[in-house]
Formats: C-alpha cells, sequence, structure tokens
C-alpha cells in the first residue's frame, strides 16, 4: 500500500494532460499510487492515459462508460485510495518535483495538522510564458477550529484542496456536493477537523484557461449542471445551500459546545453580511423545485 494516493480527475484533458502526468511522475517522493479518473472523454485522453498506464505499475486507470458529472468524478478517486494520504490532482496543472516530499514532510512533522499545501504560481495561456505568484493570506494554522472556520469563510482562495490530505480524516467528512462552490464547502469542511500546513514555496502551478470550469460557466444553474452532467435546476438558490451546508458542517464536527458556538456566531455573521442576496433569492423562490437534495 503507497503512502500516498494521487487522484487525478480529467474530461476532455488532452491539452494539458500529459503535462500533469509527467510532473507527477518526476516527484521525488516516489511511494505513490496515480489513480486517473476519466469522466467518459470524447477527445484523445483515453490514449494518453492508457498509454502512461502500461509504462508504470503506479498507475490505475478508470474510465466511465457516460460523464456523471464533476461530483461523481471527485468522489471516485477518494474512494479508490488506499494511501494514509491523499492528493486530489487536476489534468491542467503541475506539481514541481518536490511538491509531495515536502507536504508529506509537513504532515509528518505537523500530527495535528490534516492538510498540507504549498504557494502556488498561476499561469495564464492569454500571456504566453507569464506567471505571477500567489499568496495565501488566510490563516489555517490556528488551533482554535472557530478562527480557521472563519477565515475560510472570509477568504477563501481555493489551492488547498490541491494539497495533501490524511485519507482517513477525508472518510470522516461529507463528500463534494452537486452544487456551487462544492470545493470550498469540502475545504472548510476539513479546516474544522484540524490545521492545516501552508510550506511556504512555491512549487505548485495553477493554470487558468478557456476550457476550464471557471472560465466556461457563469451562473449557478450551469454550475450544477458541470458538477452533475444533468439538466436538473435543483442549484438555483446557492446562497440557501451553502447556508446549509455551513449549519450542517458545524454540526457534524468534533467541537466542544464553546467552539460549535463560536462557529454558530460565524454562520450568523455571513447571513448578515448576505443579507440582501439572501433575501432575493428568497423572493425567486420555487417550492416544485424542492428536493432532498436543493434548497
Amino acid at each position: 500500500i503507497p503512502r500516498v494516493s494521487i487522484g487525478l480527475i480529467v474530461y476532455n484533458g488532452e491539452n494539458y494532460l500529459a503535462q500533469a502526468i509527467d510532473s507527477i511522475l518526476a516527484q521525488t517522493f516516489t511511494d505513490f499510487e496515480l489513480i486517473i479518473s476519466d469522466n467518459a472523454s470524447t477527445d484523445d485522453t483515453e490514449s494518453i492515459c492508457r498509454k502512461y498506464a502500461s509504462q508504470d505499475y503506479r498507475i490505475r486507470y478508470y474510465r466511465a462508460e457516460q460523464n456523471h458529472g464533476a461530483t461523481w468524478n471527485h468522489n471516485h478517486v477518494i474512494e479508490l485510495a488506499q494511501g494514509e494520504f491523499f492528493k486530489l490532482a487536476a489534468h491542467d496543472d503541475v506539481c514541481e518535483p518536490r511538491f509531495i516530499e515536502v507536504c508529506v514532510d509537513a504532515l509528518d512533522n505537523h500530527p495535528e495538522a490534516v492538510l498540507s499545501y504549498t504557494d502556488a504560481k498561476l499561469i495564464r495561456d492569454d500571456y504566453w510564458g507569464s506567471q505571477r505568484l500567489h499568496e495565501h493570506s488566510h490563516f489555517t494554522e490556528s488551533l482554535s477550529a472557530s478562527i480557521r472556520f472563519r477565515n475560510m469563510i472570509a477568504d477563501f482562495q481555493g489551492f488547498q484542496v490541491f494539497g495533501c490530505i490524511r485519507t482517513h480524516v477525508l472518510r470522516c467528512i461529507k463528500p463534494f456536493g452537486s452544487w456551487k462552490a462544492a470545493d470550498r464547502l469540502f475545504i472548510e469542511e476539513l479546516s474544522l477537523q484540524g490545521t492545516f500546513v501552508r510550506v511556504e514555496e512555491y512549487i505548485f502551478v495553477y493554470r487558468i484557461h478557456a476550457l476550464q470550469s471557471i472560465s466556461m460557466v457563469d451562473d449557478p444553474e450551469q454550475y450544477h449542471e458541470w458538477w452533475t452532467a444533468s439538466g436538473s435546476s435543483k442549484g438555483i438558490y446557492p446562497l440557501w445551500r451553502f447556508l446549509r451546508e455551513l449549519t450542517g458542517m458545524v454540526n457534524r464536527a468534533p467541537l466542544s459546545i464553546a467552539e460549535r458556538l463560536r462557529c454558530y456566531r460565524h454562520v450568523m455573521i455571513w447571513i448578515i453580511l448576505n443579507r440582501q442576496s439572501l433575501w432575493r433569492e428568497a423572493c425567486n423562490f420555487r417550492p416544485a423545485l424542492i428536493t432532498d437534495d436543493a434548497l
């Protein structure tokens, strides 16, 4: 059983997939498995994955017969993970050779931490060869769960989702949901489980391009379709959904009564700050769309 399971999710990723896989296979830390979940790609993704899988025994390639949506793909690689640590990988990002090594070392040296991550470089395809450094501004190393929770609500960047996470902790939290900001809620729930360790090295490369989800979808219904691969409109109340999930994760977290109350206080502050937007969504309420899976 490898120490690290890397779950690479892909759908029609032929443009950048080989570069992403090459960066993983070039890691100085070699005790890992690479799980590739192909969500029924229609381009050359399958042939690229099968070529790499035939050359390296650490690669396990799975291909879905039909597109189940991003939610299924995220949760699928987590379910298949065997390692002590888990790292989510995207087909269009790059990890420099020491990324896994420093993240594993950080978790080994901080047993109270549930996640480790590094600073990131951003690459934009519309500016050939240009990069800019990304500085994380919020604090997730506090021993207080309520402080971590508050900072994640106030200033979420998103790169932590591509760090190394203790697999047993992943089994204890709610899987990725099928709504806008599912990755944000996933990381916020992790912040209630333990501290994050930030490694101050710019060795993760995040690519911004025209074909990624944040560039292609711009409203809640499109986001919901992207996450679920369905035309359902269950996600048209994103702020109410977000509120429901925030409350649920505080209820589930292993917190003292005092910490839980402090977390509820931060939820109330969020409600006050977003009261006008919540009211606008409430005015568009359509009871026919309410199900067990949506607000």
